[in-house]
């Protein structure tokens, strides 16, 4: 099976590295457990030093474009295919989708659902929106994103620390750091991309994260990072979010607005035993969603397919 990278700065523009990126080679590792095919990866960049890291034990990469007897594609990768002139028609596709873009009038990727495929939606209302399309072309499924970062059930050091994860929407991120240094509470602020242990470091240092995801995420996978490293988790509302982040229960959800993410950090470090709640829940949150049962509903999927072609 050839899985299909764009160059990496192609693949993320300005903002570095991303949870996409890292699902991308997860689902390499299921192939790899599958054994129905041997994973091989194709790149437009000579070398990716990020793409390298990522690559599961079982993959190789490959430095020509060549036919294979089945594809992975995940947003604009098909475009690397169309432009080498490979068609995947009667050969098995598997199309990671894992944001709203796909959706969007005008936007290639929405033209490419029209295309045969077995698709794979990182959360339950992405899959409700693809499907409510009526363009998909072939089966579709739900899997919610799992996370291979192991819960920490351990007492943070620094009782109400906060960091703002802000890589998505830097300006807002200022402004809530910003304005809690106002009410005398330094926050960790991220706007620049990290390599992916710094990120994670800086979450299982924190007690309260913060987490800006995009308007319109798919899933936002580093919210399930934060729970199962013992944050209580602030985040605006956000349909991928819906499912795991629940008000009041895993996660407290706010307004997209710095004044609404700021009373909720504020209501936090007044509350110590309301972040216990959210942090206990989290954690439970974050064991429902691991990468062996991503895994197990991938693969029960991928068989299903391959026995209906």
């Amino acid at each position: 099976m050839l899985f299909i990278r764009r160059r990496y700065s192609e693949s993320v523009g300005h903002n570095g590295f991303l949870g996409g990126h890292l699902k991308f080679f997860h689902y390499a590792a299921h192939v790899v457990a599958s054994k129905c095919f041997s994973p091989l990866l194709f790149t437009t960049a000579e070398h990716d030093d990020v793409y390298e890291a990522l690559m599961p034990p079982g993959m190789r990469r490959v430095e020509r474009l060549t036919e294979a007897d089945a594809y992975f594609v995940a947003g604009l990768d098909w475009l690397v295919l169309d432009n080498a002139g490979i068609t995947t028609a009667g050969r098995p596709v598997v199309n990671l989708m894992q944001g709203f873009a796909h959706l969007t009038p005008g936007d290639s990727r929405r033209n490419f659902l029209t295309r045969p495929a077995l698709r794979i939606c990182v959360s339950a209302a992405l899959h409700k929106a693809v499907q409510a399309t009526g363009l998909a072309n072939g089966p579709l499924a739900a899997i919610e994103n799992g996370t291979d970062v192991k819960t920490e059930h351990a007492p943070k050091h620094n009782p109400g620390s906060v960091f703002i994860a802000g890589l998505k929407n830097a300006p807002l991120a200022r402004e809530v750091a910003e304005m809690l240094a106002q009410h005398g509470v330094a926050a960790r602020l991220q706007t620049q991309s990290l390599p992916r242990e710094a990120f994670i470091t800086c979450l299982r240092e924190a007690e309260i994260a913060v987490l800006l995801p995009l308007a319109h995420e798919g899933f936002f996978l580093p919210a399930l990072e934060a729970m199962a490293l013992g944050c209580a988790v602030v985040i605006p509302h956000c349909e991928g979010t819906r499912s795991f982040c629940l008000p009041e229960r895993t996660a407290l959800a706010a307004e997209y607005t710095a004044e609404a993410l700021v009373r909720a950090v504020l209501r936090l470090r007044a509350e110590p035993e309301f972040v216990q709640r959210l942090r206990g829940y989290g954690l439970r949150m974050a064991e429902r969603h691991s990468l062996e049962r991503e895994r197990s509903l991938f693969l029960y999927f991928l068989r299903s397919y391959l026995r209906n072609l």
